[in-house]
C-alpha cells in the first residue's frame, strides 16, 4: 500500500496543473469522487475485502474521503508539505486504517 501511495502522489505531482484544473472545473465533485472510488476499489483489493463486508467498506470508504480531502488542500496550497511527506501521511493512514 505504500508503494501505491507513493506512485498516486507522485503521478498528480508531476500532473499538478491538470489535477487543479478538474478539481475546480468539475461540476458536482464528480472527479474527486472518481479518484475516491478509484483509491477504493485499489485499498479494498489490497486487503481482500469484498462487497459484503460493509462494516470494512465504511471504513475503507472513511479513509479514502480522507485522503482525498488531503489530496485536494495540498493541491490548493492550504496543506505546506512537501510531495514526499504528503506520501508518507498518505500511506500512514491506510495502513493504519488496519492497524
Amino acid at each position: 500500500m505504500i508503494f501505491f501511495a507513493n506512485q498516486m502522489i507522485a503521478y498528480v505531482d508531476e500532473h499538478r496543473k491538470l489535477f487543479v484544473s478538474l478539481m475546480h472545473n468539475d461540476l458536482g465533485g464528480k472527479f474527486a469522487i472518481q479518484l475516491k472510488e478509484m483509491l477504493m476499489r485499489k485499498v479494498e483489493e489490497r486487503q481482500d475485502i469484498t462487497g459484503t463486508d460493509t462494516r470494512e467498506h465504511g471504513r475503507v470508504s472513511f479513509t479514502c474521503s480522507g485522503v482525498i480531502g488531503l489530496m485536494i488542500d495540498w493541491l490548493d496550497d492550504k496543506l505546506a508539505i512537501s510531495a514526499d511527506d504528503l506520501s508518507d501521511l498518505v500511506a500512514e493512514l491506510i495502513v493504519n486504517m488496519y492497524a
